[in-house]
């Protein structure tokens, strides 16, 4: 699999003292939201995956401490994608691609929004991982037509949690995008990013 890029987000790091066992399921009407979520829990984290929306990341909070956005005016709406589609705000984690000038504005709607194929990969009472893959999309961008699909992997362990993602799809022409991850937070929340060029473990767990 040749991947265009490959991206760690990281909000927390905690500590030893704070960990429990690790689970991951599928929750109807999460939190009333109008979506089913794949929940994922370790006693400190809650972190939340919205397959229907672009396989989002729409919870993640420390505690009763939310980190991420999520626009209330959106809540249990979905789209079809469309090349023409206007850009819908649910806020979230989630990637497009980089960099933004071959693309314009909106993001390509099949990867924003579409709903994305989702299975759990993981489950042990260290770890939890959830694999999300969306369709393949074609979209006009400022250098010409290209086709493109995207993945995420969402790895939960008992003492922190990792977002890794790569571009297991065709696209064309290949090296004219990455991928970028945009997460929408809430006022007061902060956001810590680290790139890397390689990623070691996450590289094998992506090829399962």
């Amino acid at each position: 699999m040749r991947r265009l890029g490959a991206v760690l987000l990281v909000l927390l790091c905690a500590s030893p003292g704070a960990r429990a066992q690790t689970t991951v399921a599928m929750k109807p009407d999460y939190r009333d939201w109008g979506w089913d979520a794949l929940v994922m829990e370790n006693g400190l984290i809650t972190l939340a995956v919205v397959p229907r929306i672009g396989a989002r990341v729409m919870q993640y909070d420390l505690g009763q401490h939310p980190s991420i956005f999520v626009n209330a005016q959106e809540l249990g709406k979905v789209y079809e994608p469309q090349p023409d589609s206007l850009w819908h705000n649910y806020g979230g984690y989630k990637n497009w691609p980089a960099p933004q000038e071959r693309w314009n504005w909106p993001p390509p709607p099949i990867l924003d929004g579409a709903p994305y194929a989702a299975r759990v990969v993981a489950d042990t009472p260290d770890s939890a991982a959830v694999w999300a893959s969306s369709p393949v999309g074609r979209f006009t961008g400022q250098y010409g037509v290209f086709h493109i699909g995207t993945a995420r992997l969402v790895l939960l362990d008992e003492g922190g949690e990792v977002v890794g993602q790569s571009a297991p799809h065709p696209v064309t022409p290949l090296e004219q995008f990455a991928l970028d991850e945009t997460v929408e937070v809430p006022p007061g929340a902060t956001r810590v990013q680290v790139r890397v060029e390689g990623v070691g473990v996450l590289d094998e767990l992506m090829r399962r």
